[in-house]
C-alpha cells in the first residue's frame, strides 16, 4: 500500500530534508479508491460503475484544462 511511502516522507525522521517525494505503489484497491475518490474527488459510484481506464482519461483531460486555464500566458 502507498501509505507506507506517505508517512514516510512526512516522518519527523526526513528533517535533513525539506520535500520527499514519496514513491507511491498501488497495490490494493483501497489504494486505487483513495486515490481516485478522496485524492481526484470522483463520485464514489462513477469509481464503482464506470471503467478505471475512463476514469484515468477523463481526470487526465482535467489536470491539462486546469493547467491550460491557469497559465498565465496570453492567449
Amino acid at each position: 500500500m502507498f501509505q507506507k511511502s506517505l508517512l514516510e516522507a512526512t516522518s519527523k525522521k526526513n528533517k535533513k530534508k525539506k520535500f520527499v517525494k514519496p514513491k507511491l505503489k498501488v497495490e490494493t484497491m483501497a489504494d486505487i479508491y483513495t486515490l481516485f475518490v478522496l485524492v481526484r474527488g470522483i463520485p464514489a459510484e462513477d469509481f464503482w460503475n464506470l471503467d478505471i481506464r475512463f476514469l484515468d482519461f477523463v481526470y487526465m483531460n482535467k489536470i491539462a484544462w486546469d493547467s491550460y486555464v491557469n497559465n498565465p500566458k496570453e492567449r
